[in-house]
């Protein structure tokens, strides 16, 4: 009987019930290679769709390039009145500040939405 090319890899041992990154990602490389649907592969190789799709997006969104954790902000005013000062976060938030605020109380605001949204 022929070996899949997945075996040239060397994937995980199957009954394992938990996966390292490293075992994933030899996974996923013998997936990516093998051209086939999640389905199919996994059903070639006998793992469960569920898993093989988990482990991509987890890898997928793992391997993404992070962003600058602060971006350089003009302050200029683009209106007469009160200065007030719009922050967009990456995670979609948007704050917006007067001219008086106070910095710690704004550290702890961002703290807790990266700590809940992964920002």
């Amino acid at each position: 009987m022929a070996k899949s090319s997945a075996d040239a890899v060397s994937l995980p041992d199957r009954s394992r019930l938990r996966w390292n990154r490293k075992e994933a990602r030899a996974v996923m490389a013998a997936f990516e290679a093998s051209g086939l649907s999640a389905e199919k592969f996994a059903e070639r190789e006998g793992l469960k769709p569920a898993r093989v799709i988990r482990w991509q997006r987890k890898l997928q969104l793992s391997e993404r390039p992070t962003a600058p954790k602060f971006i350089e902000l003009d302050a200029r005013p683009s209106r007469p009145g009160p200065t007030r000062i719009e922050l967009v976060l990456r995670s979609g938030h948007v704050l917006f500040l007067g001219e008086s605020f106070d910095p710690a109380s704004l550290r702890r605001i961002l703290e807790l939405l990266e700590r809940d949204t992964g920002c």
